[in-house]
């Protein structure tokens, strides 16, 4: 049985963690009147998701056919590709936050309220309570 509701479980965690910091994301941009800035940080979002699925995806694949015990280098593949997206994201962020004139400090309160903090919060629910 735990076979089927840890997955459903994580993939529950996911959709809620991108739904709230969608409605996060859309709520500032309502209350700052900047809605043009905060749909192009979706779509960076978005962005890099679609490229983190497409490129981490057949790793995560090939990792899954390995035998029980095996597939280490599998496994670093797919956390050092995930790094690299993760960091090309931040990189193109904070160039966003950069050319819109917006400072270090935002950018960082962005980081922690709607990039960790939400990521942190389902962690620790999905840790709790498996």
């Amino acid at each position: 049985m735990w076979k089927t509701v840890v997955p459903a479980a994580a993939v529950l965690a996911a959709e809620a963690v991108v739904l709230m910091q969608t409605i996060a994301l859309w709520c500032i941009g309502q209350v700052t009147l900047t809605q043009s800035f905060v749909e192009t940080l979706l779509y960076v979002k978005q962005f890099h998701f679609a490229l983190a699925s497409l490129s981490v995806l057949p790793f995560i694949l090939l990792y899954a056919l390995c035998p029980i015990g095996s597939g280490s280098g599998w496994l670093c593949g797919i956390v050092g590709l995930s790094a690299t997206i993760i960091l090309l994201f931040l990189r193109e962020i904070h160039s966003l936050f950069v050319a819109k004139n917006i400072s270090n400090l935002h950018w960082i309160l962005y980081l922690c309220t709607i990039e960790i903090a939400p990521v942190a919060f389902a962690v620790l629910m999905l840790v709790k309570h498996s």
